[in-house]
C-alpha cells in the first residue's frame, strides 16, 4: 500500500507525478480507510480523539459485552479537551425482536444504540452487541450540527436476539473531534475499528 505509483496528470499537461498505491485506491473507491482502533477490558468507556474536519467517520463494533445487567449502550461527542457533552441530543431508537414485536425510545442524553428500556445489554454467557456500526457524518465541522446513526446485533439481557437502529443529532452546531463509547452504568468489554471517509 506504501508503494510508490508514477503517473502522467492528463489535468496538468501529463505532467509526471507520484502517489502511493493506498492513495490511488482511496480515490479509486471513495471508501473508508481504517484509522485507528480501541478496546476495553473491564474499562469504563471507549474514547476516541483524533476526529478532524472533512470526514465522515464509521465505527465498527466487535463483541462489545457488558459486567452489568439491563444497561444501555450510549455514544457521547466532544470538542477538543477533550469535554463531552451529556445533554442536548435528539436520539431515536428501535428495536424489533424475534417475535416480530417492536419498541422506540428516545433520548436527549446522548446517542442512544441500545436501550435498557426496550431489551438491555446483559452479562450472561453469549450476551453481547455481536456487531454493528455507528456513523458520525462531518463530526468536526463547526458550522454543523453532529449527525449520526447506527444499526447493531444485539443479543440482549432476556436472552433473545434484538437488531437495533437508532438515528439523531448533537443540536448544537461545534467542532466535535471526540467520541466515547459506554455503557449506562458498569463496566464493558470488546473492540471497536475507527475508520473514515474524505467529504470532497
Amino acid at each position: 500500500a506504501s508503494d510508490l505509483i508514477m503517473y502522467g496528470d492528463a489535468t496538468d499537461s501529463n505532467n509526471t507525478k507520484r502517489d502511493t498505491v493506498q492513495g490511488i485506491l482511496d480515490l479509486a473507491s471513495g471508501g473508508y480507510e481504517f484509522v485507528s482502533s480501541g478496546s476495553a477490558s473491564g474499562g469504563a468507556s471507549i474514547d476516541f480523539t483524533n476526529m478532524v474536519d472533512g470526514y465522515d467517520y464509521i465505527y465498527v463494533f466487535q463483541h462489545i459485552s457488558s459486567a452489568s445487567d439491563a444497561v444501555s449502550w450510549t455514544a457521547e461527542v466532544g470538542v477538543s479537551g477533550p469535554t463531552y457533552r451529556t445533554s442536548g441530543y435528539k436520539s431515536s431508537l428501535v428495536g424489533i425482536n424475534n417475535a416480530g414485536s417492536s419498541t422506540s425510545i428516545e433520548s436527549t442524553a446522548h446517542f442512544l444504540m441500545v436501550s435498557s428500556a426496550n431489551e438491555g445489554m446483559g452479562s450472561g454467557s453469549g450476551e453481547a452487541i455481536k456487531g454493528g456500526e455507528f456513523v458520525l457524518f462531518n463530526p468536526a465541522n463547526s458550522s454543523t450540527e453532529t449527525a449520526g446513526q447506527s444499526q447493531v446485533v444485539l443479543y440482549g439481557g432476556s436472552p433473545q436476539l434484538v437488531p437495533k437502529f437508532s438515528a439523531g443529532y448533537y443540536e448544537t452546531a461545534e467542532a466535535n473531534v471526540a467520541v466515547r463509547f459506554k455503557t449506562s452504568s458498569g463496566n464493558c468489554t470488546g473492540t471497536i475499528l475507527q475508520f473514515r471517509r474524505a467529504r470532497s
